[in-house]
């Protein structure tokens, strides 16, 4: 999996020589998942989205983990509350510690690369409302505890962008169509999911939003293995997906054959393989 600014730098500097060149030593077919942010949308259901212990059902350093969360209707009022009061309660240290709930990021580096996109969402207008840039722990550790940021338009930066780590973008919209409006204004088509006991509203999500991996009421949307992987538009790059047929299809190299047989001793007669005369 590579990161999106990463794939599309490869993509972009290749040449054609280069390309011929790869072609020939390994092949000449590429698919690359990149990773991107995903998308919660919730109605006004609550249980739906939380965990008994009132903490989102998807967090922290996972591809398909979703960082924007646009909620509608009622739920901002229904939702908020609770996951505020949750979110800020968890614990956050060593992770073999008894007690911990939230261990560390991958690295020093990761750490300072989400703090720093939390920096990014105040100075562009977005509010803090749980803030983990320093959650107390050791200071020397790769600690970032459950941040939460209310106020972001879906134009800002940290909207746009995959952080990978456990910051929640909260957005508010009016409408579910105006949720998937600004999923599909997104470069980005990974995963996405919908919190809802309306089943028109779950179908119409499902079937208009520009993603290809929808979860209904589940917050990592990884289809098993025998579906594809499915990402679209910035985050894919190729021509079949990982998974399901279309990885057996990526490793098979195909054989077509066509055949015409002649009856013995007669001319102008024949018969094929299908069995035609």
């Amino acid at each position: 999996v590579l990161g999106y600014s990463n794939a599309k730098a490869a993509v972009d500097n290749l040449t054609k020589w280069l390309a011929v060149e790869m072609a020939n030593k390994v092949g000449p077919r590429v698919r690359v998942n990149a990773i991107a942010p995903g998308f919660f949308v919730a109605d006004q259901n609550r249980r739906l989205l939380l965990n008994e212990d009132g903490t989102p059902t998807a967090r922290g350093q996972a591809v398909l983990t979703k960082t924007p969360f646009k909620r509608f209707g009622e739920a901002h009022e229904r939702l908020m509350p609770t996951l505020v009061e949750k979110t800020a309660a968890l614990s956050v240290g060593d992770g073999m510690a008894k007690g911990v709930q939230v261990g560390p990021v991958v690295s020093a580096t990761a750490r300072d690369r989400i703090r720093g996109w939390v920096d990014k969402g105040l100075e562009a207008g977005a509010k803090v409302v749980v803030d983990g840039r320093d959650p107390g722990a050791n200071p020397d550790g790769s600690y970032v505890g459950p941040t939460i940021l209310e106020d972001v338009a879906p134009d800002m930066e940290i909207a746009q962008e995959e952080i990978f780590g456990p910051v929640l973008s909260v957005i508010r919209v009016g409408s579910l169509d105006e949720a998937i409006e600004v999923v599909n204004r997104s470069r980005y088509g990974n995963g996405t999911s919908i919190f809802t006991e309306d089943g028109g509203a779950a179908r119409k999500y499902r079937h208009d939003v520009q993603v290809g991996m929808i979860g209904v009421n589940v917050g990592v949307a990884a289809p098993v293995a025998f579906f594809p992987f499915s990402g679209w538009k910035d985050s894919f790059f190729g021509d079949v997906h990982a998974h399901g047929t279309d990885a057996v299809d990526f490793f098979t190299k195909k054989k077509t054959i066509t055949s015409r047989w002649f009856a013995a001793g007669e001319s102008g007669r024949f018969f094929t393989e299908q069995g035609d005369r």
